[in-house]
């Protein structure tokens, strides 16, 4: 296949399940699996670039509020659910990173019960009610969110899971999932950044048009999540993750490509 056809699949795909909760990570390794030429490190963390750009231009008042309240609630439970997040993603990185390729159905599956789970969400706020209670969700959000550093688990599938069943609201919530993942791809194109001592030639166009199309799906996949949301539809892509869970076993297990 063409290079800037499969550039432009994979910022598609990037900008797509960024942010639809279905794991962004999980599809480029089922794409890398299928024969798809893997791409360096550089062109990686452009993509991470341009869903950044997605969530700060959807999201600027917010985040211009944040920035001149740095000690408001909202900046608050972002700061206390990245400290697990971060930690976790370490840990993940270094002890199972190796594996991810036989756990990546497994993951899929989990994915797909904690989307599922959002049908039977509680909306009861009493956990929200006290500061608190605010603290708990926090950890328990970056937790969640640490935890999705597996491949296959999604990272916006589990904030909102765990945010649906502590009763944040809808509209709240969806900000909140896309506010959370601002750090988490600063900190992870740095990280990325660092450890990258490849020498690939870097084909300009072809990473350009990678940002471009991730930039386009992000878009559109940011406003499709959050009208399912409102909509309180967001268990239907546990329908989709579950295929995806029997596709994903039989490709890593029975399949030699």
């Amino acid at each position: 296949m063409n290079r800037y056809i499969e550039a432009a699949l994979r910022g598609i795909i990037q900008g797509l399940t960024e942010f639809l909760p279905v794991s962004s990570s999980g599809h480029l390794q089922l794409m890398n699996k299928l024969g798809f030429a893997e791409q360096n490190l550089f062109f990686d963390i452009m993509l991470h670039i341009s869903t950044l750009i997605v969530v700060v231009i959807i999201y600027r008042k917010s985040i211009i509020k944040i920035i001149k309240k740095p000690l408001q609630d909202k900046a608050k439970f972002i700061i206390i659910a990245s400290i697990p997040t971060a930690v976790l993603a370490g840990i993940i990185r270094y002890f199972l990173y190796d594996y991810s390729d036989k756990m990546l159905p497994f993951c899929f599956m989990i994915t797909t019960v904690i989307l599922i789970s959002t049908k039977y969400a509680n909306r009861n706020k009493v956990i929200l009610k006290s500061t608190n209670g605010y603290t708990k969700v926090a950890l328990f959000t970056g937790i969640a969110q640490g935890i999705a550093s597996l491949s296959g688990v999604s990272r916006s599938g589990s904030v909102i899971s765990v945010l649906r069943h502590t009763g944040m609201e809808n509209e709240e919530s969806s900000e909140m999932t896309f506010l959370l993942s601002i750090p988490i791809i600063i900190g992870s194109a740095i990280i990325e950044a660092i450890c990258y001592k490849g020498t690939e030639k870097i084909v300009p166009f072809e990473v350009i048009t990678a940002m471009v199309f991730a930039l386009i799906s992000g878009f559109l996949a940011i406003k499709t999540f959050v009208k399912i949301l409102n909509k309180g539809r967001i268990w239907i892509f546990g329908i989709y993750t579950f295929l995806l869970t029997i596709a994903s076993f039989y490709i890593i297990f029975f399949v030699e490509i």
